[in-house]
């Protein structure tokens, strides 16, 4: 919350130098504001991912011992756990992932996926285009890697390809 606090007083403050700056030189400033959601009791403000053209924003938010994920203001049903967040290309999808009990899922835009006994703790990954998301989890001991939902050939393991960028992973 005091991350998010001192990001709306900088952008006040930036705002009233460029305005005042803007009014010398004769221009007029209008500003729109467009509303991303409330902020919500419990929210975790360490959590706060944009979406790449920052007309979206997600974030975790706790509930006793419960996680929410909260996608503009809305927050999604209570979890054991919820994290590992990630918007599509094209900001318009999001999918994480998500427990309950004992078992593992992944949520891409409000519907969970099938569930499993493991997932490998990394962002869903999202197809350039934005239309596939893929990511990988283990049932019966055996791994694969699932893309829209339907799980492929199942082996022993997996190895993750380290990625210089946070918003991709190489599987």
């Amino acid at each position: 919350m005091q991350k998010l606090l001192f990001y709306l007083r900088l952008v006040l403050v930036a705002s009233c130098f460029c305005y005042a700056g803007l009014a010398m030189a004769g221009v007029t400033l209008t500003v729109q504001e467009h509303s991303l959601g409330k902020i919500l009791p419990g929210m975790v403000d360490s959590s706060s991912w944009p979406s790449e053209d920052y007309s979206h924003v997600v974030c975790k938010a706790m509930q006793g011992n419960k996680t929410m994920i909260v996608v503009d203001g809305k927050p999604s049903p209570a979890y054991d756990w919820a994290d590992w967040k990630m918007f599509s290309p094209d900001g318009q999808r999001i999918a994480y992932q998500a427990k309950l009990g004992n078992k593992w899922f992944v949520v891409i835009d409000g519907v969970p996926d099938p569930v499993y006994d493991d997932l490998i703790k990394a962002y869903p990954v999202f197809s350039p285009d934005s239309q596939h998301v893929g990511y990988m989890a283990a049932q019966g001991g055996k791994w694969f890697v699932v893309v829209d939902g339907k799980p492929g050939a199942a082996y022993d393991g997996i190895e993750k390809k380290r990625s210089t960028s946070a918003r991709t992973t190489s599987i």
